[in-house]
């Protein structure tokens, strides 16, 4: 059986910023060999999740902007 080498592979980068401070966070993504995801927050935060994590935060996001979208509405 051959071993492959550790490798993480880049996905994406993007900023977003931050309301109270202005001051963007650097988001980086990327996945590596042994099928986790890294999502980096700045320097300070890592959170490394396998595909089911990343799933659920999906879901997660998609709640949100749904919710979002429902105050819109009230609002108008």
């Amino acid at each position: 059986m051959t071993v492959q080498p550790y490798r993480k592979t880049h996905v994406l980068d993007f900023n977003i910023e931050d309301e109270n401070t202005k001051v963007g966070r650097d988001i980086t993504i990327s996945v590596d060999t042994l099928e986790m995801v890294n999502i980096e927050v700045g320097s300070s935060i890592i959170i490394r999740t396998d595909e089911e994590g990343v799933d659920e935060l999906r879901d997660a996001l998609h709640r949100a902007l749904t919710e979002l979208e429902n105050i819109r509405y009230e609002k108008t």
